[in-house]
């Protein structure tokens, strides 16, 4: 028995034209499923950076430690714990020694360049050195006597803990190197990047706290003005602080 058929009526195979349909949808959620991808890898570069930027700064404040809490002494520091976030080019055994000598290198002038990094003396301020820096004599490099003023830092123990009228902190707690380094780390994942880069130039970067501002000896410039220029750079403002006991006087920078 023969079905009848409808007349005008034109019947296509299961599933016919629904092609387009697809690709649209693949369309709408293409960028979205590239943006969580690229995303995820961005964010394992962000928190490898973060880790490094920490050691970095205890590395900074160390050294500023034994060195009377110089710049360049600071600097240094800071720049040997970002020497492998420079690195390239490794062999399969490892890191050679010309590449090490490179990155450190690269990381130096990485950290005497203030748009690149941004590093904040928040103690011993100012304050501190009004409160408790006396004269002190030392030996230069020639071996000529010169005489300076400093925080001394002998006999800490002993000494008083009556908080100073400028700093309102002891002796003791002026002799805390304590740093804050702020890094532009550049986003090099494509998509991720300029994605970051359009949301904070309409959201705009935070300011600096007023305590800060207050309390901290600036190497660089204003954090609120370096982050959005960072920003703005394609990169990614990380921060990290570095607290070290002085194993030196602290000279005012």
């Amino acid at each position: 028995m023969k079905r009848a058929r409808t007349p005008g009526v034109r019947r296509f195979p299961l599933g016919c034209g629904e092609t387009g349909q697809a690709m649209a949808e693949y369309l709408i959620v293409l960028p979205s499923l590239l943006l969580l991808v690229l995303g995820a890898l961005q964010f394992a570069l962000v928190f490898m950076a973060k880790s490094t930027l920490d050691l970095a700064a205890f590395d900074g404040a160390r050294n500023g430690a034994l060195y009377d809490a110089s710049t360049t002494s600071i600097q240094e520091g800071v720049a040997r714990g970002l020497a492998p976030l420079y690195q390239r080019g490794m062999a399969g055994s490892g890191p050679s020694l010309a590449g090490v000598a490179t990155a450190e290198a690269d990381a130096l002038l990485a950290a005497k360049n203030p748009a690149t990094v941004d590093i904040e003396q928040i103690n011993p301020s100012a304050s501190a050195f009004q409160d408790f820096a006396t004269a002190i004599s030392f030996a230069d490099d020639n071996g000529n006597l010169q005489t300076t003023t400093a925080i001394p830092n002998s006999g800490l123990l002993y000494q008083s803990t009556t908080p100073g009228t400028a700093s309102n902190e002891s002796i003791q707690d002026a002799n805390l190197l304590k740093i804050h380094v702020h890094y532009c780390y550049p986003l090099i994942v494509p998509f991720v990047n300029t994605t970051i880069r359009i949301i904070m130039s309409v959201a705009g970067a935070p300011s600096t706290s007023s305590w800060v501002l207050s309390h901290a000896t600036y190497i660089g410039s204003d954090t609120g003005t370096w982050d959005q220029a960072c920003y703005a750079s394609g990169g990614l403002p990380l921060a990290a602080y570095g607290t070290a006991l002085m194993q030196s006087p602290a000279i005012e920078n």
